[in-house]
């Protein structure tokens, strides 16, 4: 059986964790609460995260040019772009108007990877179309993986840093996080941690997951205690009750409705008498949640698992039906 991690940061601070069924193809590998899932697309809200970070220091800024701080890579001009250019905060709320709509397939064992420049160009080995701009910047949402490659071109450009290290800098070892990487491929110390994927019929991924060049959109490994802890340290940000990672203000401003239903990199909407924000994800063998309460408790659902979601729904619309 597949395996689900569960993990809830109480308001006051307590932890309470759950963990069943197997991390591995064979019984008897047991999920436990240091088991390494894929985060899928959440992966793209703790990304933001870091881009906030990154505007606080004064590295970024939300409403300028991105393009004029991409130095390895420029966003090619088009009549889209000549209408209005594109800023971080377009690419933080899905309206930048950038390509590859959805997700990445990723790459199973054996099939080779490609650099960050092929996939923004979509050039062979990656296995996605090129990333461009499609329609007038900040005009319309639409959900975009794309735009998630541009910021980790961004983020590294502007800082010269390796995205993984910046992450790790940034929010991973401020947070806490202490079993979550930014890491693609996975190292063999950190693979002997992770729960293998398994396809909606069932059947295990061939050589246990895909690989996900595609850092910021896609490629973070972490627990279900990791993400609540987070989740948890935002929200009191929210609050004002803490700063560790960003100000008030900042975080006020990443959960504020960008759109109709999304902030800067988090989706936003009410949950019984609660406003959260919150992310799923979608990875070849992995489904996930986090959904953080604010003035309330912080969630985390991982499972190793097409047919995930079939379990994160109930559980979630249960703990918040309790909760109410």
């Amino acid at each position: 059986m597949p395996g689900l991690s569960v993990a809830i940061f109480e308001r006051d601070g307590s932890l309470r964790s759950w963990v069943l069924g197997d991390s591995r193809a064979t019984r008897g590998t047991r999920v436990t609460t240091r088991t390494l899932f894929q985060a899928a697309s959440i992966s793209k809200a703790v990304s933001s995260v870091g881009a906030l970070r990154l505007v606080e220091e004064g590295a970024l800024r939300l409403d300028d040019p991105v393009d004029a701080r991409l130095t390895s890579w420029k966003i090619p001009a088009n009549r889209f772009t000549q209408k209005r250019v594109v800023t971080l905060r377009h690419i933080l709320s899905h309206t930048a108007g950038f390509s590859v709509n959805f997700g990445f397939r990723g790459y199973r064992k054996g099939e080779k990877v490609p650099n960050l420049s092929r996939i923004l160009d979509g050039l062979p080995p990656a296995n996605n179309e090129p990333i461009r701009i499609t329609s007038t910047p900040g005009s319309v949402y639409r959900y975009s993986g794309g735009g998630f490659v541009v910021l980790q071109a961004l983020m590294q450009d502007t800082t010269g840093e390796r995205f993984d290290r910046l992450m790790d800098r940034l929010i991973l070892r401020p947070a806490r996080m202490r079993f979550s990487r930014y890491e693609q491929p996975l190292g063999s110390r950190a693979a002997a941690l992770a729960a293998r994927g398994h396809d909606e019929r069932g059947v295990p991924i061939e050589g246990g997951w895909h690989t996900y060049p595609e850092l910021a959109a896609a490629g973070l490994w972490t627990t279900a205690e990791d993400l609540a802890r987070l989740g948890f340290e935002i929200s009191r940000e929210v609050e004002g009750t803490s700063n560790l990672l960003l100000t008030s203000r900042t975080a006020r401003e990443m959960v504020r409705r960008q759109t109709d239903h999304v902030g800067l990199g988090w989706g936003v909407r009410r949950r019984g008498e609660y406003r959260t924000f919150e992310h799923d994800g979608w990875n070849a063998g992995y489904r996930s949640l986090l959904c953080v309460a604010i003035n309330g408790p912080a969630v985390a659902v991982l499972t190793n698992s097409e047919r995930g979601d079939r379990v994160i729904s109930p559980v979630l619309a249960s703990f918040f039906r309790n909760a109410s």
